[in-house]
């Protein structure tokens, strides 16, 4: 399933393989960045990287590609419409009265943006977030068999770790 030897690139960078083959680099890199972005988010500033922060983001990259390669496979995704209906739900975007607030939320992206991080990407990450929940969601039913699979192992256990 998915090896733990890396396989150096020609650029000198390392991917893991997933039955004997390396994973698209493309979405691992955009994976990788998104759990950064993740943890910016949730931390609400700057991230020390460091050794241990980059296996970790690595590890977690490689689960969450794998997590949405199978909700893709599922059919599983999520609207412009439920993303926003989600943002507006949260409650640091609400107001006293608990109705979204544009500008709470507006500010909030521009914290973001001076981390580096864009609202387009916020959004992304947070899309990433509901699918793999909407995944968590059909695997807690138990009545798919291929959700029991062995392929799907990996991203069992980031499911479970939550």
């Amino acid at each position: 399933m998915c090896s733990s030897d890396l396989r150096a690139e020609p650029s000198g960078r390392k991917l893991p393989k997933v039955r004997g083959k390396p994973v698209n680099q493309i979405e691992y890199d955009n994976a990788k960045n998104a759990i950064f972005a993740q943890y910016m988010i949730s931390s609400g500033g700057q991230i020390p990287r460091s050794a241990r922060m980059e296996d970790s983001l690595a590890q977690e990259a490689m689960l969450r590609v794998l997590c949405l390669e199978k909700a893709k496979a599922f059919g599983i995704r999520v609207t412009d419409d439920e993303l926003i209906r989600y943002l507006q739900s949260q409650p640091s975007f609400r107001n006293e009265a608990g109705q979204f607030d544009p500008q709470r939320y507006q500010q909030f992206v521009l914290r973001l943006s001076n981390s580096r991080i864009s609202e387009a990407e916020f959004e992304e990450v947070m899309r990433q977030q509901l699918i793999v929940a909407r995944l968590q969601a059909l695997r807690s039913e138990e009545h798919t068999s291929e959700l029991q699979s062995p392929d799907h192992l990996v991203c069992r256990l980031l499911l479970e770790k939550k």
